[in-house]
């Protein structure tokens, strides 16, 4: 630290007075800042790093935002987290689905089992290693296969022909190791894909359409917004309405599946008037879908609304 040397007057006396710059002095904080007295530590090159990944991957910094939002939304209503808008909105590095898609790939380990029964007909017992009628040593065999055509062999001892799915000596059922990828999985996997967003097959209710309508806002090129039966009432869809309507690139929401009332369909309307983009709206089996409003007997004031949905995206399809 320096010293500095001061003259001040007192009385039409020069008083000497010698001070030192410390850390927590509004001057010398931007020197400690700037690498003048501390050394480079990790801090720092954190910061630019984070920085360089933000600028290079924008995808990453999309989603950073978009969850910096919807964790304060949440915070501010005392709630927790959806784990299906995590695996949404989280920010990735661009590398993570390789990886991720690497490990499933990956060739299950073969299951193995010790046989019951030897090759001369005696029954092992629970804690034998040796034949007592033959004198063989009581190896394993291998329960499935990582080819998914199965085990080669049955506990019983007895050899399963290609083609067999159920062991023609004892009965049990062949076991198998099925490699398929579930379409689940598939769906989730692609959580990079910029501007559309499925949330389909999650239960949201209107508590989370709220935070996550505002964390939607924050992607400024959004294209497609599916939330088929996600639980969304007058509520919820009021939210989403709020939040979207202002979307200069919004071309396709999926609202199927949901049960909101007359005051849903109203904001439905003020989506789609107030989205400059917006060409398709999907709602079956909700209170704007015909089929619907004639199995319910709805009044005409729905027919109205939805009419007026039709009309405009008509209109606007053909002028785009």
């Amino acid at each position: 630290m320096d010293d500095k040397i001061t003259y001040t007057k007192t009385d039409g006396r020069p008083v000497l007075v010698v001070s030192q710059d410390t850390p927590d002095s509004p001057k010398s904080q931007s020197q400690y800042n700037m690498g003048g007295f501390l050394p480079r530590g990790k801090g720092n090159k954190a910061n630019a790093s984070k920085s360089a990944r933000e600028i290079g991957d924008p995808v990453y910094a999309l989603r950073k935002k978009m969850w910096a939002e919807y964790e304060r939304c949440c915070a501010d209503m005392q709630m927790k987290h959806n784990s299906g808008i995590r695996w949404a909105l989280y920010p990735r590095e661009e590398g993570y689905l390789d990886q991720f898609a690497a490990e499933k790939q990956k060739p299950k380990e073969v299951k193995q089992i010790k046989q019951t029964v030897c090759a001369c007909g005696n029954v092992f017992v629970v804690d034998a290693v040796f034949c007592r009628k033959c004198g063989r040593n009581r190896g394993l065999i291998p329960q499935a296969s990582n080819d998914g055509v199965g085990a080669t062999m049955c506990s019983c001892g007895n050899v399963f022909a290609p083609d067999a799915i159920f062991c023609r000596k004892c009965g049990r059922k062949r076991p198998t190791t099925d490699l398929k990828v579930d379409k689940k999985e598939d769906d989730r996997v692609n959580t990079r894909s910029m501007h559309e967003y499925n949330f389909s097959r999650l239960y949201l209710g209107d508590k989370q359409l709220d935070p996550l309508s505002s964390a939607l806002a924050f992607d400024r090129q959004l294209v497609a917004v599916m939330l088929p039966g996600c639980g969304m009432k007058d509520a919820g869809m009021v939210k989403l309405s709020e939040h979207l309507r202002r979307s200069p690139t919004l071309e396709f929401v999926d609202i199927s599946d949901n049960r909101f009332s007359f005051e849903g369909a109203e904001a439905c309307l003020k989506l789609v008037v107030g989205a400059l983009r917006l060409v398709l709206v999907k709602t079956t089996d909700t209170c704007l879908d015909e089929d619907f409003c004639n199995r319910r007997g709805l009044v005409g004031k729905y027919t109205g609304v939805r009419h007026q949905v039709q009309d405009v995206l008509t209109m606007r399809a053909l002028s785009l």
